[in-house]
Order: structure tokens, then sequence, then C-alpha cells
């Protein structure tokens, strides 16, 4: 009985030894995780940031832009005065810009596994791949460890705008600029979905026209016009 006693007490012994070491085990993953986790998800951010730029360079036509005679989308609203108001767009050209410029966009947008080396497909959904070493300030430890699968959605929304600026310019003048906005949205899905939305203010034309704002709209206009959504 005595025995039989004692390798009761071993055994439980080694049950709590081995419950303890799955706890502590289970805590530091917890730890490492959330120490790794908001690392991973921001180097996701920098390399959506940059693929998004890329995209914005080369598939935002410049010559496509020429052809539609951008100062011929935007009209001047002057009151009995001569002076400017406001602006007012040509809707039909406009939205027919914003469409080629959100769909050259779009087209861009669908090839991320080409820009990124650690990103796949599967089933349709772009997975990140990320080894924990690149959590790490080590350039030795960038490829080590095992990998953190994290899925992105890269083109979410891509919204398509013009913004038109009127800034008084010396006596009787003002400058007339005039941008395209454009909004990427993209999706981080890990322990939470985080939205990423990178944000384009690109100068499309600007030129020196003849007129003034008035006073009391601080010699200032701002007008945004129609935007597409893709």
């Amino acid at each position: 009985m005595g025995k039989f006693k004692y390798k009761n007490i071993k055994k439980r012994k080694l049950y709590f030894i081995c419950i303890l070491v799955l706890v502590e085990c289970f805590y530091i993953i917890i730890i490492i995780g959330n120490n790794i986790t908001p690392k991973l998800i921001q180097i996701v951010k920098n390399n959506i940031k940059m693929y998004s730029n890329t995209i914005i360079n080369d598939y935002v036509d410049i010559k496509i832009l020429s052809d539609k005679k951008i100062d011929s989308i935007v009209n001047l609203i002057t009151n009995n005065n001569g002076e400017i108001i406001g602006v007012d767009y040509n809707m039909n050209d406009a939205y027919s810009l914003m469409g080629v410029i959100s769909e050259n966009i779009n087209n861009g947008l669908k090839n991320y596994n080409e820009y990124d080396s650690y990103s796949k497909y599967i089933d349709n959904n772009l997975i990140l791949e990320y080894p924990i070493g690149l959590a790490s300030n080590n350039i030795f430890l960038n490829n080590l460890g095992f990998k953190v699968p994290i899925k992105v959605i890269i083109n979410k929304n891509v919204l398509c705008g013009l913004l038109t600026k009127v800034n008084n310019y010396g006596i009787n003048n003002v400058v007339v600029s005039i941008y395209l906005k454009v909004n990427v949205y993209s999706s981080i899905i890990s322990t939470q979905v985080e939205l990423i939305d990178n944000y384009y203010e690109i100068l499309l034309d600007s030129s020196v026209v003849m007129g003034n704002v008035p006073n009391y709209l601080n010699g200032f206009i701002e007008s945004s016009g129609p935007v597409v959504s893709n």
C-alpha cells in the first residue's frame, strides 16, 4: 500500500509539473505574440504603402490625363462683379476620367504577389507569410523562425476624385490648380481587422488666369469634384 500511494503521489507531481510547463509555455507564447504581432503588422503596412506608391506612379497615366484636357473639365463660377466665387465640373468628362484612372489603379493592385516574395494567393485570398525573424532588428535573423500567415485585402476599395484650388496671385490674377485625389483602402486581417487608408494628392494641371477671389472668401477657394469608387 505504501508503494502504491508513493507512486500515485509521484504521478500527481509529474502531472502537475507537465501542466505547469504547458501553462508557462502558453504564457510565453502569448507574450512573444503580443510583442511580435505589432512589428509584423507595421512591416505589412509599410510594404503596402510602398506598393501603393509604386502603383500610383506607374498607373496614373499622365498622357491619358493630357488627352482628356483636364482644364476643360473645370469651370470657374463668377458673380456679377466678375469675381470668382466657385468651381463647377463637367460631370460627364470628370466621371469618364476618374473611371479610367480607377480602373488602371485597380489592375495594378492585383499583382501584389509579384512585388512581395513572402506573399501568395490561397483560394483567391492574398496571404503574407512573414518569418518571425523579420520582427527582430537584426538583419541576420530576418529569414529565421516559423512563418506567420497574415491575410491582406490590398484593393478593398479605390476612390478617385478631383480637387480644385483657386488662389489669388498678384493683381487681378489667380492660380488654378487641379489635383487628382486617390484613396487606396486595404485591410489586414490578423487578431483583428485593421483598415489602411493610403491617400494621394497629385497635381494634374496648374495655370494662371485673370480674375480674383473676393476677400470674404479669404482669397482662396477649394472645391472637391465627383468621386468614383471601384
